[in-house]
């Protein structure tokens, strides 16, 4: 039993409109491991800041998000936006489509069963990162934040009313056989590391992405270093035959494959502003700077698992 002040942020739109439905069958049950939480549903991420600033009026110990990546993100970032990041522990509950980042916690996706690991789980200090892009305000993530072929996987999958297991894996193809790959320059902790057309730039907290993508397979949110993880534009095919591999995490070792370790990723697109995504969220710009925010929030994890 968790006897923290809490507040609950419940999206209801997640796993394709279906999470309020989930969390009412919950809910019963998460009020017995939470006895003093209280709850608030949210449809904007105006809606998550002021539910956050109310709660911080009365005192509230801890901040639960239910819903999927996206809703993670919303929290996040008005957690960090109103300077919460330590003064509150920040925990998951996953009710939405990918589970990519409670993948890499390892919350078990049957909802009683979160919820028992929830309660059990104690706060740690999380490494989170920050994207700025061009001359917009700084964005935070709490998985990966990435640049090319993932921003126009996401156009392709904003329409679609449900997402199945698959539906990200055949956009992913779907987007590789039409990407435009642009020409860009890649610096990391300030050395240039790469110059020419990409695929795609994954720069990771977190281990996984696209739901059960094994993008950065040995990211930790503890260590302190950001994962740039860099495919290069070459030919489709070979890009194609090799896809696979990311979902066991041995696609690092490929010859259209660069990998680094470091605290500050910057990248410039050459002639015009790229798509991006933030922790699935979608963004656009040219010139995008990835930094490492060292220990910013205070993450549920599992006693069992502190080195995630």
């Amino acid at each position: 039993m968790n006897l923290a002040k809490t507040l609950v942020i419940v999206n209801p739109y997640a796993d394709s409109g279906r999470a309020y439905q989930r969390w009412q069958t919950i809910h019963p049950l998460f009020q017995t491991y939470f006895p003093n939480a209280y709850v608030v549903i949210t449809q904007s991420a105006e809606e998550v800041t002021t539910a956050l600033q109310a709660g911080m009026a009365q005192h509230i110990e801890q901040v639960i998000a239910v819903g999927g990546d996206g809703t993670n993100n919303s929290v996040l970032n008005a957690l960090l936006t109103l300077g919460m990041g330590q003064k509150v522990a920040f925990g998951i509950l996953p009710v939405g489509t990918g589970f990519d980042f409670t993948r890499h916690l390892d919350i078990p996706s049957d909802l009683v069963q979160a919820v028992q690991w929830l309660s059990n789980a104690v706060p740690q200090p999380c490494d989170i990162g920050q994207l700025v892009a061009d001359d917009s305000p700084p964005r935070y993530f709490l998985n990966i934040a990435s640049i090319g072929l993932s921003g126009e996987v996401n156009i392709r999958m904003q329409p679609l009313a449900r997402r199945y297991p698959w539906t990200f894996l055949a956009k992913t193809v779907e987007s590789i056989l039409f990407y435009r790959k642009p020409n860009a320059r890649i610096w990391v902790d300030g050395e240039q590391w790469y110059s020419g057309r990409i695929f795609l730039l994954a720069v990771a907290n977190g281990s996984t992405f696209g739901r059960g993508m094994k993008i950065a397979p040995y990211a930790s949110i503890h260590d302190q270093r950001l994962e740039a993880v860099l495919v290069k534009g070459v030919d489709i095919p070979v890009i194609l035959s090799a896809l696979w591999r990311v979902y066991n995490g041995s696609h690092l070792t490929h010859p259209a494959v660069q990998y680094r370790r470091g605290e500050v990723v910057e990248v410039q697109i050459e002639h015009q502003a790229e798509n991006f995504e933030v922790d699935g969220e979608l963004g656009r710009g040219q010139s995008v700077r990835y930094s490492l925010l060292k220990d910013a929030i205070r993450l549920l994890v599992s006693i069992n698992n502190k080195g995630t």
